[in-house]
């Protein structure tokens, strides 16, 4: 059997290859969207389908909602308790396909009372529909593909992802020169249909190639079983709960930037949030797949595991999320007018409103990405029942700061109050809150959760200035310039993180690891 370690190194290459490709993706499909069809497509294209968009909210939160039962199940030996368990949760697939087409339906209806330009509404009811089609299907599915993380087959899991988040891109670049289409309302029309064709495409692709490859996945409607659906509708449920409450942040963020200031502060909030977002996604390839790992620790080592994991996964995510975070905080201005500030239809005053939104978030996406990984790992233990309520709780009442704020603010800053009710809210009960249940789910102190952070902090800080250096001397930024700062930034940070982050015995543990696989090492690997 393959070493925790091996395990857990596999996992977080594909997920970092996985990252970099949808990063990549990001970096030109902005840009291209904004050029091609303006700045006002772009928001509500941002506002209906995108990460941060009310679509999106549906769909998104089937991707680890099975996966503590049939986990379970699969890891339990047990031949006839997994059938049982994979058929059962068939029936809440389809359960969960009926509601989301009923919301998706309620959002169609009222498209019209968004604040979306008359010319623009028509191709918003089809971003919707073709969203709509393409997540009752995902979730009816959502079974199938879950084997994947259950299975820890993260290379093909990312894979799909990669391929998915593709098609955005895809779909844009057929239309703008294969078909030549320049005219916003027409080319969001198409490309509302060719994306969530492909989106399809690639969803029946992974579903076929997982049951070619284990034929017990075929649907056995005889196998289904009341009692396991019960035990399966619990922990879909409050796992639910709790992604739709995280979700939550941002989807209502992006509502209230519209109804206060339309697709332009759809816009604006997108290219702020998405560029942030970098930065948790750096930790998320530390986080995704480790409730899997969580599921199968729990089973194995219920006590001691799970703490050891939490440990290890909080220092790692916060090695790469803290200098990320300082590097957007420092570096946003200079970035994001190279990004999208340079294109002919961004308005003039968008960057600088993106940067001070960037400024607010970013710190608090950083984080996010500490506190997603405790949820993971909690939820894989079991320990879901304890806190979901409580994330619910939390994204609904950032709205409401949100929009207290909107009331309450100036004129000039109206625009950074649904973002600052994201901010604050999530690190009152995030950050704050939340580890007080997870200390009493694991039996551990308090200090325990946030010591494992304290460092990578420290080390994110004390480089801080070789960027905010350049940042004050610098007026002109290239590309290059942008690329050598950052590369000076990781030259000093990766050493000072290896002696100050990383303890005595790991690093040894690790030198002699890269040792025993040099060509002229006399040890067998």
């Amino acid at each position: 059997m393959a070493s925790e370690a091996k395990r857990g190194l596999i996992r977080i290459t594909s997920n970092y290859v996985r990252l970099f490709a949808q990063i990549t993706l990001g970096l030109i499909l902005a840009p291209f969207i904004i050029s091609w069809i303006g700045f006002d497509a772009f928001g509500l294209i941002a506002l209906l389908s995108t990460s941060a968009g009310i679509g999106a909210l549906f769909k998104e939160m089937t991707s680890r909602s099975l996966v503590r039962e049939l986990g379970t199940a699969y890891h339990s030996g047990d031949e006839d308790e997994f059938i049982r368990t994979y058929n059962s949760a068939f029936v809440i697939s389809i359960t969960v396909s009926g509601i989301t087409a009923i919301l998706f339906i309620i959002l169609y209806s009222v498209i019209g009372l968004l604040n979306i330009p008359d010319e623009l509404i028509k191709p918003a009811q089809w971003l919707v529909i073709g969203q709509g089609i393409y997540s009752v299907i995902l979730m009816f599915l959502s079974p199938v593909y879950s084997m994947y993380p259950v299975r820890e087959q993260f290379s093909r899991f990312n894979l799909w992802h990669v391929v998915a988040r593709s098609t955005t891109l895809i779909s844009a670049l057929i239309l703008a020169y294969a078909f030549k289409m320049k005219d916003p309302t027409t080319a969001l029309q198409a490309m509302a249909i060719l994306w969530s064709g492909l989106l399809g495409l690639a969803l029946f692709t992974i579903v076929g190639c997982a049951i070619l490859a284990d034929h017990r996945l075929i649907p056995a409607p005889r196998t289904i079983c009341r009692k396991t659906c019960k035990q399966i509708f619990s922990t879909y449920g409050w796992n639910s709960t709790a992604y739709i409450g995280t979700s939550l942040y941002s989807k209502l963020t992006m509502l209230l930037m519209n109804l206060a200031f339309g697709v332009y502060g759809n816009a604006v909030f997108q290219i702020a949030n998405q560029f942030s977002a970098w930065t948790k996604m750096l930790a998320h390839g530390v986080a995704t797949g480790i409730e899997s790992v969580s599921v199968r620790l729990s089973i194995a080592s219920p006590d001691q595991g799970v703490r050891h994991l939490i440990h290890h996964a909080s220092r790692l995510q916060a090695l790469v999320a803290f200098p990320g975070a300082v590097g957007a905080f420092i570096l946003a201005e200079p970035f994001l007018q190279m990004w999208v500030g340079q294109r002919p239809n961004t308005p003039d005053d968008a960057i600088p409103i993106a940067v001070a939104i960037v400024r607010i978030i970013v710190i608090t996406l950083a984080t996010r990405s500490v506190t997603d990984g405790w949820h993971l790992i909690l939820y894989g233990a079991g320990y879901i029942r304890r806190y979901a309520v409580l994330f619910l709780a939390g994204g609904i009442f950032s709205a409401v700061v949100g929009a207290l704020l909107l009331w309450l603010m100036p004129e000039g800053s109206k625009i950074n109050a649904p973002a600052i009710g994201y901010s604050l809210t999530f690190m009152i009960v995030h950050f704050l809150i939340f580890p007080v249940i997870a200390v009493r789910c694991l039996n551990i102190k308090l200090r325990e959760m946030y010591l494992p952070l304290l460092r990578p902090a420290v080390v994110s800080l004390l480089c801080a200035p070789i960027l905010i250096i350049p940042v004050v001397m610098i007026e002109d930024w290239t590309i290059l310039i942008l690329i050598l700062v950052v590369l000076c930034y990781g030259i000093v940070y990766t050493p000072l993180s290896w002696w100050i982050v990383v303890r005595p015995d790991e690093r040894k543990r690790f030198s002699a690891a890269i040792m025993r696989r040099l060509p002229f090492s006399s040890r067998q690997t």
